[in-house]
């Protein structure tokens, strides 16, 4: 956290509180920013790239807001290993959110989308540049390249691990994407659970996709009078909201209840207790995103292509047998 606090100019503890999501600790959304970008650059950014006088503008799209990549470091872990792989290999990297002119589309070599994009706008983005990449997110477009997390792989694991540990009982916290689309998680977590009888809609709860969410969800399905023995959450940072409304309750984790999270943010292995949970590779998320780019630019491949990226459980301290 020291590297961290010099390069930004803020104190150690503040630092701390922000990484920590405290909600008591007021400070700016600038700084808070600043804060998450240090946090990845410190691990995996290196100290020098090449620059060269001939390079290729491509432009991120971020289709989500400021307050979603603050409150889900996923995407800003997801987005700062782009714009790192970019510059090592000689491209010049824009950021903007996804309510950019279409005109400047045509200024670029070509585009990463990030999240869930509106398959309209996705449409009218294709009628001015046709090398985009789309990542976390995919459409039936023949045009367009994704990659994406193997989402049924990974919800398999976390389920199937807790089934070893004993847990029948089992509930999801989940979120809606922006599109009004299920969640892929939940979708899985369902099918799964129905195939074992073991699906119970009274262990299904709602947020948005931030600690907050997570927070209100938990108080909620905590309330209820027979309670699930195990929480399968749709990210990390909602587990983190998690924790707080099961500690305010008095239980504690994993003895009272088991919490598995999906997508191993940074914060994760420094919760109380570590918290067990589905790891999506940024790098190879990043580093596939930049295959497809620089494919599709040397062969001005038009045809697009699909790559699904696996998961793997890392299993820490939050669960428990039952």
């Amino acid at each position: 956290m020291k590297d961290i606090a010099q390069k930004v100019g803020v104190s150690i503890a503040t630092v701390s509180r922000v990484l920590n999501y405290d909600e008591n600790f007021a400070v700016s959304d600038e700084v808070k920013r600043k804060i998450f970008e240090a946090a990845e650059e410190v691990n995996y950014y290196p100290k020098k790239y090449r620059r060269t006088k001939t390079y290729k503008k491509i432009l991120i799209v971020k289709a989500y807001s400021e307050k979603v990549e603050l409150e889900d470091t996923y995407y800003l872990s997801l987005r700062v290993t782009i714009e790192r792989l970019l510059r090592m290999n000689e491209f010049f990297a824009e950021i903007k959110d996804d309510n950019l002119s279409l005109e400047e589309l045509e200024n670029y070599h070509g585009v990463i989308i990030l999240g869930n994009l509106e398959e309209k706008k996705l449409y009218s983005f294709l009628s001015k540049n046709l090398n985009i990449i789309l990542v976390d997110f995919s459409c039936d477009n023949p045009y367009v390249d994704s990659v994406v997390v193997n989402y049924k792989l990974g919800v398999k694991q976390a389920l199937e691990y807790l089934l070893v540990l004993g847990h029948k009982k089992i509930g999801i916290i989940s979120g809606r994407e922006n599109t009004g689309n299920m969640d892929m998680r939940e979708l899985y977590f369902r099918k799964f659970l129905q195939e074992k009888n073991l699906l119970n809609e009274n262990y299904i709860f709602y947020g948005d996709f931030t600690p907050h969410g997570g927070y209100m969800a938990a108080k909620e399905m905590l309330n209820l009078p027979d309670k699930p023995t195990a929480i399968f959450v749709s990210n990390d940072s909602m587990a983190i909201g998690c924790y707080k409304a099961i500690y305010e309750l008095g239980l504690k984790i994993p003895e009272d209840i088991s919490i598995v999270g999906f997508n191993n943010i940074s914060i994760s292995r420094f919760m109380t207790p570590p918290l067990t949970t589905v790891n999506v590779s940024v790098e190879e998320m990043a580093e596939t995103s930049l295959y497809l780019l620089k494919d599709r630019l040397k062969r001005n491949r038009k045809i697009g292509k699909k790559v699904t990226i696996s998961t793997e459980l890392l299993v820490r301290e939050s669960c428990k047998e039952v």
